[in-house]
């Protein structure tokens, strides 16, 4: 998925760069083409990177949930780390 919207932004930028020397309408279409579709992979990566975030942050709140009912049950407690 990545790889695919790298290869869509870069051939947007190539169509714009390949425009500039001919029309300057088709040159600022192109740009913006470019423009919007480098915005949504940057979006894309921010949200792909948030999602993994969110996911330790709910890892972590779970261990605490659970160690907490062990102790409240009255059982040893044994300390393992979160897989991340």
């Amino acid at each position: 998925m990545r790889r695919l919207r790298e290869m869509v932004t870069e051939q947007a930028y190539l169509r714009a760069s390949a425009a500039a020397g001919s029309d300057d309408d088709a040159h600022a279409r192109w740009m913006l083409v470019f423009d919007r579709v480098a915005r949504g992979l940057r979006l894309s990566i921010a949200l792909v990177a948030r999602l993994a975030r969110e996911r330790r942050w709910d890892a972590k709140d779970l261990k605490r949930e659970i160690k907490n009912a062990i102790e409240r049950a009255g059982a040893p407690v044994k300390d393992t780390p979160v897989p991340q």
